[in-house]
């Protein structure tokens, strides 16, 4: 590199010195030389005799950095790869939790003014809570999944269509077949007036397990018209949602106040 420097000499006594610290913008590591092409001094008049003038070459050695800093660098830079994917992975599963304007899990208001005028919005609670019928019943919670923004098809019992068959042979049974849009999964529910026993649980755990091979994720949800605090220990064991009187109580209550998203919760 070639640096053009002009330096003020300040005034010097006779047999005196000065001494002069430049700042070299180097950057990288090694030996660098350098060199004085041309010192000019402006000489006054009475001291002309007594200047000498000194230049030539001068080494000056850079040091590179320590191995130890240069890993501490690289763990440092690691580190910070790896919060970025974790960054980008959270983020990306966000993204596909946040619904679009076609997935919301609220309903349009106007859908439930309407519903709430018909003979079905009036007498949901009812049939969830009250009338024990199991026609009602499967009829409700159907209406209550979709309220909840799921999109389901009550199978309908009287026409056999609950039954499941894989192509070979007969897999299970469910009331209601359920898609849920917000987590890419399928539902299988069953809804009972009785006691959610061991058995009910079982069944509809196995037809999700028989599901997951042909459609992906499939939850299994059991629902029953009275209280099954007792099975829901079992239930848990088994991986299946249950959902009994004081839950049905609880999400009501909920979807009444509007607060859509807290009911759904109930669901995962």
């Amino acid at each position: 590199m070639l640096l053009n420097w002009r330096l003020s000499v300040p005034k010097i006594v006779a047999f005196g010195s000065h001494a002069f610290s430049l700042q070299l913008p180097i950057q990288e590591a090694g030996v660098y030389f350098v060199s004085f092409s041309s010192i000019d001094v402006p000489l006054t008049d009475g001291t002309q005799q007594y200047w000498q003038i000194s230049g030539g070459t001068l080494a000056v050695q850079i040091e590179p950095p320590s191995t130890v800093f240069q890993l501490l660098i690289v763990f440092l830079l690691a580190i910070i790869a790896v919060v970025l994917i974790a960054g980008i992975v959270v983020l990306w599963r966000r993204g596909k939790m946040v619904p679009s304007e076609s997935q919301r899990s609220e309903p349009p208001a106007a859908m439930m003014r309407a519903f709430n005028m018909s003979e079905a919005g009036k007498k949901m609670k009812s049939y969830l809570l009250e009338e024990k019928n199991n026609r009602k019943f499967e009829s409700a919670v159907s209406w209550l999944l979709e309220i909840l923004g799921f999109l389901t098809m009550k199978l309908n019992s009287e026409s056999k269509g609950e039954l499941f068959n894989d192509g070979q042979r007969d897999i299970g049974s469910a009331d209601i077949l359920a898609y849920d849009p917000l987590r890419k999964r399928s539902l299988v529910v069953d809804c009972t007036v009785g006691i959610a026993d061991t058995a009910t649980l079982q069944r509809i755990s196995n037809l999700a397990g028989e599901l997951v091979p042909h459609i992906g994720d499939c939850d299994p949800v059991l629902v029953s018209f009275v209280s099954a605090e007792l099975s829901k220990k079992d239930a848990k064991a088994s991986g299946v949602i249950l959902l009994d009187h004081s839950d049905l109580e609880s999400i009501v209550s909920l979807v009444r106040l509007g607060r859509f998203q807290k009911a759904r919760k109930m669901l995962e």
